[in-house]
C-alpha cells in the first residue's frame, strides 16, 4: 500500500501542455481540479483568506526571541488548522496564487515563512475579503499547496502551470529577495502564460480605500452584485505597469 502510494504521484512529466490546456480553457474551478486528479497530480492545497487575516490581527508580534521575523508559533498553528484541499472550496470561489521569494518550488513552509510577510497577506486578506464577499476568497501560498514524501512535492512542482491555471490573479510579495529568487520569476511568468492578471503587493501595503457606489435598486443588480466576476472586480485601482525581472535562470540576479 505504501509502494502504490509513493507511485501515484511519481511523475517526471511537466504539466501544461497543449492537450491539457485546452481541457482547462474555459473550464471552472471543480473541473479544473478534476483534471488535475485525472493527470495524478497532487489536490493543491489552500487558504482561506479569512485566516490569514485573523494571523494579522490575533498576532502583530513574532515572539521569537532573536528571530524578529519569524513567524508567530502559535499563530501558524492556528491557521494551520484551516489548511484544505482545494477540492473542498465552493464552486464560486476565487483563489489567488501568491508569488513569494523561495529556494525550492513548493516552500517555504508555514512556520517559516517571514512574519512580515504574513502580516502584509493579513492585511491585504481582510481587505479582499470584504471586497469579494460573499464570494469566499483563498490564497494559493507555494509552501502550503503541498506536502507529504519527496515524490508528491516533486509531483506538484510539475503541476505547477495547472495550479497557477486554477487560480483567477497572480499576486506577487514584493521584496528585494523576490527579484533575486528564479523560482518567485517563474511565477511571473507563469502568470503571463496562464493569462492572469499579475498584481504587485509592496512592502510597506495599506489597503485602498474603496468609495462605496450608489445603492443598488434592481434585483439584477444585486444579483450581479453577488456573483462579483473577476474581471468586474480587480485587486487594485492603480493603472497598469510594466514589470521588467530578470530571467528565472538568473541566479546573480
Amino acid at each position: 500500500a505504501n509502494v502504490e502510494f509513493v507511485a501515484r504521484h511519481e511523475t517526471s512529466q511537466v504539466a501544461g501542455d497543449k492537450e491539457q490546456m485546452e481541457r482547462l480553457r474555459g473550464a471552472s474551478l471543480k473541473d479544473k481540479l478534476v483534471v488535475i486528479e485525472e493527470l495524478q497530480y497532487p489536490q493543491p492545497l489552500i487558504l482561506p483568506a479569512t485566516a490569514v487575516a485573523e494571523y494579522a490581527k490575533k498576532f502583530p508580534k513574532s515572539v521569537v526571541i532573536g528571530r524578529s521575523n519569524a513567524a508567530n508559533p502559535k499563530g501558524v498553528q492556528v491557521v494551520s488548522r484551516d489548511i484544505a484541499s482545494a477540492s473542498l472550496a465552493a464552486p464560486n470561489a476565487r483563489v489567488i496564487f501568491f508569488s513569494l521569494p523561495r529556494d525550492r518550488c513548493v516552500g517555504p513552509p508555514l512556520d517559516s515563512m517571514r512574519h512580515d510577510e504574513l502580516l502584509r497577506l493579513g492585511k491585504f486578506a481582510e481587505w479582499v475579503s470584504k471586497r469579494c464577499a460573499p464570494r469566499p476568497v483563498y490564497f494559493l501560498v507555494p509552501g502550503v499547496v503541498a506536502k507529504g514524501v519527496t515524490s508528491t512535492l516533486s509531483a506538484a512542482t510539475c503541476a505547477w502551470p495547472l495550479y497557477v491555471d486554477l487560480c483567477s490573479d497572480v499576486v506577487i510579495v514584493e521584496s528585494d529577495r523576490w527579484r533575486k529568487s528564479p523560482w518567485a520569476r517563474l511565477d511571473s511568468l507563469m502568470a503571463v502564460w496562464a493569462r492572469k492578471p499579475l498584481y504587485m503587493l509592496p512592502e510597506k501595503y495599506h489597503p485602498p480605500v474603496e468609495l462605496q457606489s450608489s445603492s443598488m435598486t434592481s434585483a439584477a443588480d444585486v444579483e450581479a452584485e453577488a456573483e462579483n466576476k473577476d474581471k468586474d472586480c480587480p485587486l487594485s485601482f492603480r493603472p497598469e505597469e510594466p514589470l521588467t525581472v530578470d530571467r528565472p535562470v538568473d541566479e546573480e540576479a
